[in-house]
């Protein structure tokens, strides 16, 4: 019996492993809606422009430093400059978080 305990206890595990849904990483806030964004992370930066995101959001390339002390702001990193981003094609989504 424990050895068939042993055998099953991988496939419950990958059970678990299952689509949950999408929820802010731990110590992320998702007051901006960033966490139904995440997928857009890797994918090219002009994926962005035919999304109904806020007029406040922000858009800088992976260098750049910004204040994050709006938790209530959605902001996108790309690997691109803030300028070239958004139409370099070559530019991806870096990160997608509020602050």
């Amino acid at each position: 019996m424990q050895r068939l305990f042993i055998l099953a206890l991988p496939l419950f595990a990958l059970a678990a492993c299952g689509q949950a849904p999408l929820k802010a990483a731990k110590g992320m806030s998702n007051t901006c809606g960033a966490a139904q964004l995440q997928n857009l992370v890797g994918g090219p930066s002009s994926a962005v422009t035919g999304l109904n995101i806020p007029s406040d959001s922000r858009h800088y390339g992976s260098e750049e430093r910004t204040a994050t002390d709006n938790p209530y702001r959605l902001n996108f990193v790309h690997s691109g400059t803030a300028i070239d981003a958004v139409v370099d094609p070559k530019s991806t989504v870096v990160r997608v978080f509020c602050g």
